[in-house]
């Protein structure tokens, strides 16, 4: 598996960006990125929110799912949504995304790359 077939490409399903993270995460792992940097994806959940909309990336919020106030993060994807519940930026090690927020505070509206 070539590092660029880790890459995660928001504008894919869900379901299909959930499959990919599970299939790669005894490596190499998938990533997207934040900023510029690489942060990968350990575990996922594909959400049944209906109704949700955002741009392929897109970090929302909806009356169910409030990122910075539950620790909860909930991506957009070109068909549904898919909750990030386990990360790992770069030099860092693995944390579950409560964590992560802690050090790394993500606003509605921002995008992964």
């Amino acid at each position: 598996i070539d590092k660029n077939e880790a890459c995660i490409d928001w504008n894919q399903p869900a379901r299909a960006i959930h499959n990919r993270i599970r299939g790669l995460a005894m490596g190499p792992a998938a990533y997207t990125r934040r900023a510029g940097q690489p942060l990968k994806l350990h575990r996922a959940q594909v959400l049944e929110e209906e109704g949700v909309h955002g741009a392929p990336g897109e970090i929302l919020v909806t009356s169910s799912l409030i990122p910075l106030e539950s620790g909860r993060v909930a991506v957009a994807c070109s068909q549904g949504v898919l909750e990030v519940l386990e990360v790992q930026p770069e030099s860092r090690s693995r944390q579950a995304i409560t964590e992560y927020l802690r050090g790394y505070p993500l606003k509605a509206g921002e995008r992964f790359d």
